[in-house]
């Protein structure tokens, strides 16, 4: 498995693909359907925006899972982190996260910032991320979302590289 960045040249055709692997993702945490409809409607339309990196997870050349990290200035954002769930519990959402915590500390931002599904937010957390917000959902009623951080010092980073 190996993680790389996307190619511009390939943004358009992998736009559709990786939306549906987002929504695979999502639906294995047994959402209902009108969630899922809702969800849908916020996936990024634009894998190519100034300050964002794309980042593909691959096996043997199939897309496994991808992150998508915005620069903003003083931070960066995660706006997605998604895998395959026939790929999840095998290290690619663990290696997606690393390289998108390589890819801020690589712009020179100190932290990097994202909203969490409930679900993962223990999967972060056991990365070394905390939890610094906790927001409602634009989705679901009175469903709270984290928001969580990991400060992209170099006690971080080199901690991330020994795991």
């Amino acid at each position: 498995m190996s993680v790389r960045e996307l190619r511009p040249e390939q943004a358009e055709a992998l736009r559709g693909p990786l939306r549906d692997l987002a929504y695979r993702a999502k639906a294995s945490w047994g959402y209902d359907q009108h969630f899922l409809e809702a969800f849908a409607l916020t996936l990024p339309t634009s894998l190519l925006q100034p300050g964002r990196r794309t980042l593909l997870a691959e096996d043997d050349g199939v897309v496994t899972g991808f992150a998508v990290v915005d620069d903003r200035g003083d931070g960066a954002w995660l706006e997605d982190l998604w895998v395959e769930p026939t790929h999840q519990r095998r290290g690619v959402g663990r290696r997606l996260f690393e390289a998108a915590t390589a890819t801020a500390a690589r712009l020179g931002r100190t932290r990097l910032e994202w909203e969490s599904d409930p679900h993962a937010e223990p999967f972060y957390v056991a990365l070394g991320a905390r939890r610094i917000a906790l927001i409602p959902s634009t989705l679901a009623g009175e469903r709270l979302i984290p928001v969580m951080r990991v400060d992209l010092d170099g006690a971080y980073v080199a901690r991330s590289r020994r795991s």
